[in-house]
């Protein structure tokens, strides 16, 4: 970016027609995240006003704000930007350019067909001229994303990247709010899915123009596409799955074969079917789940439970063990009653045996390296030990030990510790909305305001008092034409606002008063506090005060909104337990009631007492409560069911069985195909509930809040990963409804929070629990992907091992 000198030479650029020409330009004025631009011809005069945003600058990805930006301060010349489209301000025509198109014009040779899937973010929207309401959405592709291409079984990445450039999504091109995807629907009121700026969008390509216009994308054609394939597609996803799964256990090799040829495994079947494995430990409940895990998976497990004071007694029970019958194994724990006493046990049994008869015996400890003095390899050997390794084992470890090999793990463990954090209880002396009426209060104060760093306001997410400058209603208006947005995103913290500011007008009362709006962080949560001030109002000493004393009310009503859900769930839990307690009790009196009013209408009947219409009546009263007596014994039993299983150890086919059949009603309910990939035959050493609850939570949620007319499905899909030396489980639960809008996203796991359309659905508990309980089996619970209008993935993450 280097200085254009000025030329008396003759411009031969028609000032009219500047789209799709390379210019330099000179900087006017920089703001905060834009400036405006002369537009100059090769001789440096000037043909035309621009502006340049910073998402199309050359430091679209610096965190500093382009006025702060030396290149492009007032005066300085950019040596090349590319004239996109002209609009008007004022009654001037402004042309708004690009830069890095300037550096690099990705038009000439642009990538893309009607069977291009292309994927970015909604940044604007195209006002209609004719109504009061958008013509389409401008989406910026994400470079560092994949182009996809459509295919039989879906879609699948291609081979290049996306090029840098903006699409244009049609609003005829956006399926109905109500699930449609037909030109016109019957009602004359219907509105298109609302689409928010900062939504993700993945769509097909519709029609390839060239700039000003951009390419024109449809998210109806890749829906009628996607569910065109759907079935190929899944299938194609469960051939995957299956095959990973095989590595994991050791079925087929890393190289990828043909999906004919790729071997299936069956629920039947067990990776330690024909093991015989023998544990000696001093830990009855660790022993216990181990064999149960091991046992699951098809091993034969025999335990030796060493007590204090019963070390002799062990190590004959080992001795008589090993003569009895071979092991492929011994698992020894190192730490029994004393430190080391395990590799103690096994060199008097080695001693006295004069050898194992073959059987490798495993030194196993959860901090193997700090145990039982100097632990070189040689000497463990020399003692009879075959291998060393810590808890929790992996499959893979195991794996390794009875394929013969020597696993030798000398290095410190890896110890997982759930994150926890503790914060000082505040007094709930005061509420956010007493301290915002006392700031306003004050003299010289205009306004002060509480309002939530989202870019769509609920009615509870803004909280003002005195004479505010907007409301919920035009809040739209505000973002799109101040520098709040720049505060939302965290561009900012601080957006101070005096007279000489005439951008952020509709941020303070009259145009000569000042104002302040200052970011507020509570967690996960992100707060604006703005305040309006008669002009020469000195209120700088206030704000330390005043941020103090609305962070601390935000944080005690938060404490209370948290309590008050969780004494909610308990209250729930106690009435459901209550409920299975009494149930059973009940179901006798109650089929006895039934067959009362049976026999008195079959005695009224012949006598003529009722009407046709009034047994007709009675009749449909009678199925009605039978059926009901049904559901609740069904759930009582289900309930009971749960609670049996609540801290046994997690056999995945089992669990994916007790997940489908509590689901299925609801899916059915809700016209949605439920479709479940084959579960590995794995056991996982955690409870019950943190795999069961959360995968029927994100189902049932999923079957809810489907608003699809027709093709509706949920995907239940399995996978394996490997990082760091461990390995996970992943379920990812995948739906074709319209995903996840803006506002939902930022609240996503607040306890208490549901977009679920009917107001007695609206509990806000089960996201948030599912989240709690994963996080506390040491896994993760996150959304994996959300399209606007194609669908959502939330994807559970629990670590395999041995326990």
């Amino acid at each position: 970016m280097t200085d254009v000198p000025e030329s008396a030479g003759p411009s031969l650029i028609d000032k009219a027609h500047l789209s799709g020409l390379i210019l330099p330009a000179r900087v006017r004025q920089s703001w905060l995240d834009h400036c405006d631009l002369d537009l100059l011809d090769p001789q440096g005069r000037v043909l035309a006003k621009g502006r340049l945003y910073q998402t199309e600058s050359l430091c679209a990805n610096d965190p500093r704000l382009l006025h702060d930006i030396d290149a492009y301060g007032k005066g300085k010349v950019l040596a090349a930007v590319y004239v996109n489209n002209q609009r008007q301000q004022d009654g001037d025509p402004l042309w708004y350019v690009h830069e890095r198109w300037g550096r690099c014009n990705p038009w000439p040779d642009l990538t893309l067909d009607g069977d291009s899937v292309v994927s970015g973010t909604v940044v604007r929207r195209v006002m209609s001229a004719e109504r009061p309401e958008p013509a389409g959405y401008i989406i910026q592709l994400d470079t560092q994303d994949a182009l996809h291409r459509a295919v039989r079984v879906g879609t699948e990445p291609a081979e290049v990247q996306q090029p840098d450039i903006e699409a244009f999504l049609p609003i005829n091109e956006i399926p109905w709010a109500d699930g449609g995807l037909a030109s016109q629907p019957k009602r004359p009121d219907a509105r298109r899915l609302g689409i928010e700026i900062g939504d993700r969008i993945r769509a097909l390509v519709l029609e390839v123009q060239q700039p000003p216009k951009n390419p024109r994308v449809s998210l109806v054609r890749l829906i009628n596409h996607q569910d065109a394939t759907s079935d190929r597609a899944f299938e194609h996803c469960e051939t995957l799955a299956r095959w990973r799964f095989r590595r994991l256990l050791g079925g087929v090799t890393a190289s990828p074969v043909p999906d004919a040829a790729v071997p299936l495994f069956s629920a039947d079947e067990r990776p330690y079917a024909g093991r015989r494995l023998l544990l000696v430990d001093d830990d009855e409940p660790a022993s216990a789940s181990q064999s149960e895990l091991l046992g699951r998976m098809g091993a034969e497990v025999h335990r030796i439970l060493v007590h204090g004071g019963g070390f002799g007694q062990a190590v004959a029970e080992l001795m008589a063990a090993l003569a009895e019958a071979p092991f492929d194994l011994v698992l020894v724990d190192n730490h029994l009653p004393g430190r080391g006493l395990g590799r103690v046990l096994i060199r008097q049994v080695c001693e006295r045996l004069d050898g194992t008869g073959g059987a490798r015996l495993i030194l196993l400890s959860a901090n193997a390296a700090k145990g039982g003095g100097d632990l070189d390899v040689p000497t463990l050997k020399v003692e009879g030990i075959t291998g060393l390794v810590h808890r929790p084992m992996s499959h893979r470890t195991l794996q390794r030990l009875l394929a013969g090999e020597e696993v030798w793990d000398l290095t410190e463990p890896f110890v997982h510790t759930a994150a926890s954090q503790s914060r000082d209880a505040i007094p709930a002396i005061t509420t956010p909305d007493q301290v915002l009426a006392a700031i306003a209060a004050q003299p010289g104060v205009q306004f002060a305001v509480l309002l939530r760093a989202r870019h769509r306001l609920a009615s509870a997410d803004l909280i003002g008092f005195g004479k505010l400058p907007f409301t919920q209603r035009n809040y739209d208006e505000v973002l799109e034409q101040t520098s709040l947005g720049l505060l939302l995103s965290g561009r900012i913290t601080a957006l101070p606002i005096g007279s000489d500011d005439p951008g952020n007008g509709l941020l303070r009362i009259a145009w000569n008063d000042a104002g302040h709006w200052q970011v507020l962080q509570l967690g996960k949560a992100r707060w604006v506090f703005g305040v309006g001030l008669t002009k020469g109002v000195a209120f700088e000493h206030c704000l330390p005060l005043w941020h103090f004393a609305l962070t601390a009310a935000l944080e005690a009503q938060d404490w209370r909104d948290a309590a008050r859900h969780s004494s909610a769930f308990i209250q729930l839990g106690l009435a459901h337990q209550g409920l299975t307690h009494e149930i059973f009790n009940l179901q006798d009196e109650f089929g006895s009631r039934l067959g009362i009013l049976r026999r008195h209408l079959d005695r009224l009947r012949p006598e003529g007492k009722l009407s046709a219409e009034e047994r007709q009546r009675v009749d449909d009263a009678l199925r009605k409560l039978i059926i009901v007596k049904e559901q609740i014994l069904e759930f009582a039993k289900g309930q009971l069911r749960a609670e049996a299983f609540r801290h046994r150890e997690v056999f995945l086919p089992d669990a994916i069985s007790t997940v489908r059949r509590i689901v299925e009603v609801q899916c059915q309910e809700a016209q949605v195909a439920l479709h479940v990939a084959p579960p590995p035959p794995l056991a996982l050493p955690l409870p019950n509930a943190a795999l069961v609850l959360p995968l029927v939570n994100l189902i049932v949620n999923a079957a809810k809040h489907q608003r699809r007319r027709e093709n509706r499905r949920i995907e239940l899909l399995f996978d394996v990963a490997e990082e760091d030396d461990r390995q996970w489980l992943i379920a990812d639960v995948r739906d074709n409804g319209f995903g996840l809008d803006q506002t939902t996203l930022e609240r996503l796991f607040e306890p208490g929070y549901s977009s679920a359309d009917a107001l007695d659905q609206r509990h806000g508990i089960g996201l948030w629990l599912s989240y709690q309980l994963v996080a506390e089996a040491g896994g993760t619970l996150r959304l994996a992907e959300n399209w606007r209008g194609v669908g959502a993935c939330f994807q559970v993450r629990l670590p395999i091992n041995l326990g």
